[in-house]
């Protein structure tokens, strides 16, 4: 897995009223002094061939006696990969954001843990789900 770390934020303000859906484009913004953006790119390597793989990227903040507290958790269907032979698949970049407010180390460096798992979902033309 890669991980880079950025630091953004933007404020719209929208309003809704009764059961209306608004859709808005962000307007540019610049890096802030406000939380942390972790973007994690899922490497595999071996992928058999014609098979869709089901992974999760889990995200935990320890604090400073080593508790580990959840900040997210984001799940992905990779496509299957064409070919004779085992693939190396590499998924989308997936983007955890980290609220400034819930920094569990405020005097030094947000110590995370990234943990991931791989399966596969079916074989071929036979689908183990329905």
């Amino acid at each position: 897995m890669d991980a880079t770390f950025s630091q953004a934020s933007v404020t719209l303000p929208l309003q809704l009223e009764g059961s209306d859906a608004v859709g808005c484009d962000l307007p540019p913004f610049s890096p802030g002094d406000g939380g942390r953006v972790l973007s994690v790119t899922l490497h595999l390597s071996g992928v058999l061939p014609d098979r869709q793989v089901a992974a999760a990227i889990a995200l935990e903040e320890l604090d400073g006696a080593g508790n580990p507290f959840p900040r997210g958790l984001r799940t992905l269907l990779l496509p299957p990969q064409p070919g004779p032979g085992r693939a190396e698949v590499e998924g989308p970049a997936v983007r955890f954001v980290l609220p400034a407010e819930l920094d569990l180390n405020p005097d030094g460096p947000r110590r995370l843990v990234l943990r991931a798992d791989a399966h596969y979902v079916e074989r071929g033309e036979s689908s183990l789900l329905p």
